[in-house]
């Protein structure tokens, strides 16, 4: 399959998406949106529904979707999904969710590794003391965090 690629502007900076044929593949933070625009559906439609995210006009994402990860990886990609708009916990309690409650350390290094962060909302997730770390630096989970925030007030 043919893996086409397109870096978009977002109020975060960058994004480059990756898709093939079928399928979201990866979302990545880039320094520099670059000239090249592939043809595709399915980056057609990633690219809308993220503006219409950033827009506040969007709260679920409805893309095709081929993460890549470890089963463990993937079950907490899918717990993580099922988090709602605005919707945040801790690392520990991501783990209790998955029945692994000591598991918080792996369930960061988890979220640290998702390909789709903003689709799989890996910003949801806090540390116990604070704001925790995150794949595109903390400024941009503090943006995300604000934007579902401001959305979940009317605003």
């Amino acid at each position: 399959m043919t893996e086409s690629t397109r870096t978009i502007s977002s109020p975060i900076g960058p994004l480059l998406l990756r898709a093939n044929d079928t399928s979201l593949l990866g979302i990545d933070f880039v320094k520099e949106t670059s000239r090249h625009h592939s043809k595709s559906a399915v980056l057609d439609l990633s690219q809308e529904q993220l503006d219409e995210y950033f827009a506040r006009t969007r709260t679920i994402f409805s893309l095709p979707l081929e993460p890549v990860g470890t089963p463990f990886q993937m079950s907490v990609w899918v717990e993580l999904s099922a988090l709602g708009y605005g919707e945040v916990l801790t690392y520990s309690s991501l783990a209790a969710r998955l029945h692994r409650p000591r598991s918080a350390r792996a369930v960061a290094n988890a979220l640290g590794a998702n390909p789709l962060p903003i689709v799989i909302p890996c910003h949801r997730i806090l540390a116990a003391d604070g704001i925790g770390g995150y794949g595109g630096g903390v400024d941009k989970k503090r943006v995300l965090l604000a934007l579902e925030a401001s959305s979940n007030n009317g605003h």
